[in-house]
């Protein structure tokens, strides 16, 4: 099937029909996921020129396809997203499709507010307060979703991460991965206290340390490079990395395929290797590198996991600690050099009599002051706070974790605790 979407320069190939102007026709979920990938070529006025590939299939094992995928074509590149929804019954699905649909509305209406990293973390930060606002309902409770996304602006490539779902760049023949895993044994990896054998065997693999909609407060991962001519990114679910090692994608990627075909045989693999859960992979090839150099630096990964937005946006100065607010002491100086004037003032028989009540003037003023310090540094962090501690994971982690049957025993060992 062919046809062409209303967005200049951009066609499709595959997909489950197409009328014409409709971008979101290019999204791939469980609601809507085609059995062929759908192909996008970009030919864009800014001159990046991309190729696009995406596939979403429900595996083999699960009765409901939960992953999202979306392309939009973007006369300075695109933006693209995989999002896998965590939930079950209680609507991953939901969270994953409103992810992406959210993600679409609200990347668009910032295209003229700021610079494209600070887009992309408001962007996530508005959809963030929707998804957890409809996982507040109780027949949504556990809802939410991991989402990784690529968004290509001219001659930059900005990668943002909340969750598992990965970015990995075949460059010159070499596979890295780009984004980083937020998950407890990926911390625990990254601390040096479990191998990646380890890592990848771990009866708690599942179990997501950050999600889209999880809290009031996101965190994620931004970062973002260079683009160079043949660079080909993948983004995926864990239904693909869960059963295909690092590796193991790289000659398929490597392949002299078309990218729908490429895309198709990652698919096919994760299939062949039982596929246990959900499988999406969003393949996006540059072909070429045009546009003027952008005005803002590209960002880099903070720290050992992921930031708070509002650090991101400059709003907060330290991961969850707002600046401390200045007490105000000038009160409490005039209220001292009121009670000394007085006693300098006051005439002869009366000074001895106001020394009493200088000095409880001046006893006062000073709890008060300590109070008001007290309550200015009420939120410091303490040395307990800041420790790094290892724990497992606690029970209020299981409603991340995904439906399978190692997942069920690692719910029943929690809650014979």
């Amino acid at each position: 099937m062919y046809c062409q979407l209303s967005a200049p320069f951009f066609h499709l190939i595959g997909g489950t029909g197409c009328e014409k102007g409709y971008i979101e026709r290019v999204t791939l979920s469980g609601a809507n996921s085609p059995s062929r990938p759908a192909s996008v070529r970009s030919q864009t006025v800014s001159q990046t020129l991309l190729e696009v590939a995406l596939l979403t299939d429900v595996g083999q094992m699960r009765p409901m396809n939960e992953d999202s995928g979306i392309a939009i074509p973007l006369p300075e590149g695109g933006l693209f997203v995989v999002a896998d929804g965590m939930g079950g019954h209680n609507a991953g699905d939901v969270a994953s499709q409103m992810a992406v649909r959210l993600l679409q509305g609200h990347y668009l209406v910032h295209k003229d507010k700021g610079d494209v990293p600070s887009r992309l973390v408001k962007t996530l930060e508005e959809v963030n307060k929707q998804v957890y606002a409809e996982a507040s309902r109780p027949d949504r409770r556990g809802m939410g979703t991991t989402v990784t996304a690529l968004a290509v602006d001219g001659p930059n490539a900005l990668i943002v991460n909340v969750g598992d779902s990965r970015i990995y760049l075949l460059r010159g023949g070499s596979l890295s991965q780009l984004t980083r895993d937020h998950s407890w044994v990926a911390e625990q990896q990254r601390r040096g206290l479990l191998s990646e054998d380890e890592a990848r065997n771990h009866r708690w693999r599942s179990v997501i340390s950050n999600a889209l909609g999880s809290t009031a407060d996101l965190k994620l991962d931004l970062s973002g490079l260079k683009l160079e001519p043949g660079d080909l990114f993948l983004l995926c679910s864990d239904g693909l990395t869960g059963v295909l090692e690092d590796n193991q994608l790289a000659p398929f990627l490597l392949a002299d395929l078309p990218l729908e075909r490429k895309v198709r045989n990652l698919v096919d693999a994760a299939n062949a290797g039982g596929g246990p859960d959900n499988i999406t992979a969003l393949l996006v090839k540059v072909e070429a590198v045009g546009g003027s150099n952008r005005s803002y630096e590209l960002p880099t990964l903070q720290g050992d996991g992921p930031v708070l937005a509002r650090t991101l946006l400059g709003l907060e100065t330290e991961a969850g600690v707002q600046p401390l607010p200045v007490p105000n002491n000038l009160p409490y100086v005039i209220a001292l050099y009121v009670v000394l004037l007085a006693l300098v003032l006051a005439p002869e028989p009366y000074r001895t009599a106001l020394i009493p009540v200088l000095f409880l003037a001046a006893g006062m003023v000073a709890f008060l002051y300590w109070r008001q310090h007290r309550r200015t540094h009420s939120h410091k962090p303490t040395k307990d706070a800041l420790e790094e501690k290892v724990t497992p994971p606690q029970p209020t982690n299981l409603d991340n974790l995904k439906d399978t049957d190692e997942d069920e025993d690692a719910r029943g060992e929690f809650s014979s605790r």
